[in-house]
């Protein structure tokens, strides 16, 4: 899409035709004029930001790779910590597993729905609320995780994807990049769910004394 000149902590946009049918578009950015320069040729995202400072001899862009592969373990951490019990105990009512192997069993059962069923929310939450680079969904991500481990100690359950949701529409808000409709929908999912989420349990409870 782009070919990316990197100034700095600052970006430029070198003009680069994209044919969309029989018409051609450009994006121009200007820039001052660098002592270094790193070029990439590549998709916008991947252009968006390059760092080329350094910081105690460590390049910039190697550090905040670094910090967003940490903040991806620490929301992750955070989930685990939040949501384990909580399902745990669900399992502990109806006296189906001891304590350690029902929070065995709900860990692993999050690792493979983390892996196999949440493709299509998290590319909702990456992609399509609002425009995200590598620092922000860093910042977005230590704010989730750092709520939600405090959250857990003081007992307090909460949905980490709300959270994340709510720190990516912060983000969005501050760059003024939020995608109005998307949002729009996931506000109205969460109303939506409590009342469905209450009148099925009220209607498989009255089943099962029924029947």
């Amino acid at each position: 899409d782009c070919m990316c000149a990197g100034v700095g902590l600052r970006k430029t946009f070198v003009p680069v035709p994209i044919t969309n049918g029989t018409t051609s578009s450009f994006t121009i950015a200007s820039s001052t004029s660098p002592k270094t320069i790193i070029w990439r040729i590549g998709s916008f995202r991947q252009c968006e930001h390059l760092y080329s400072h350094r910081f105690l001899r460590i390049s910039l862009q190697t550090m905040l790779d670094r910090l967003h592969f940490f903040s991806g373990l620490w929301i992750s951490f955070a989930r685990g910590l939040n949501d384990t019990p909580k399902m745990a105990a669900l399992l502990l009512t109806f006296s189906l597993l001891g304590f350690r192997s029902a929070v065995l069993f709900i860990a692993v059962g999050i690792f493979l729905g983390g892996i196999l069923g949440t493709k299509k929310v998290a590319r909702t939450l990456s992609w399509e609320m609002t425009s995200l680079d590598k620092s922000r969904g860093t910042i977005a991500n230590l704010v989730t995780g750092s709520l939600v481990v405090v959250a857990s100690l003081f007992g307090l359950p909460v949905s980490t994807t709300h959270v994340s949701a709510g720190s990516i529409w912060g983000v969005g808000w501050r760059t003024r990049k939020n995608n109005r409709v998307v949002i729009q929908k996931i506000i109205l999912a969460w109303i939506v769910t409590l009342p469905c989420a209450a009148v099925l349990a009220m209607s498989t409870y009255w089943m099962i004394q029924v029947f």
